[in-house]
C-alpha cells in the first residue's frame, strides 16, 4: 500500500483492491469504550488516535487527528507510512473505517 502527493492510496479488503480517487484516504481503525467513553485508535496509520465521550465523538475526532496528519505528509511531500493491518485488535473493540476528503488541502 503506498500513497504520495500524486497517487491514490489502494487498499486491499476481503474483495480485493480498492482504488480510491485521487485525493479522498481511507484509514481503518478501531474503536473501544472504556470509562471515559470511546477510544479510537489507527491501524492503518499508527499514531494517529482519538478520544470522544460518544462512538460519535470519537470518530469525528479521528477522522480530525488523521486530516491533519495526512496534511502534515502531503505539504510535505513525505509519503504517508501506511501499514498492513494486523490482527491483535482489543477484545471488544469495533472495528471501522474512516474516510477523509483532502482535495483542496494537498
Amino acid at each position: 500500500m503506498k500513497s504520495s502527493r500524486n497517487s491514490t492510496f489502494v487498499s486491499i479488503d476481503a474483495d480485493g483492491p480498492s482504488p480510491l480517487p485521487p485525493g479522498i484516504y481511507r484509514c481503518h481503525l478501531y474503536l473501544l469504550r472504556d470509562a471515559s467513553g470511546w477510544s479510537a485508535v489507527g491501524l492503518s496509520l499508527p499514531g494517529v488516535c482519538s478520544q470522544g465521550g460518544t462512538m460519535g465523538e470519537a470518530l469525528e475526532n479521528f477522522r480530525e487527528a488523521l486530516a491533519g496528519a495526512l496534511g502534515v505528509y502531503l505539504a510535505d511531500a513525505t509519503p504517508i507510512p501506511w501499514v498492513p493491518i494486523e490482527e491483535g485488535i482489543p477484545a471488544g473493540a469495533v472495528r471501522g473505517t474512516v474516510f477523509v476528503d483532502m482535495r483542496g488541502r494537498e
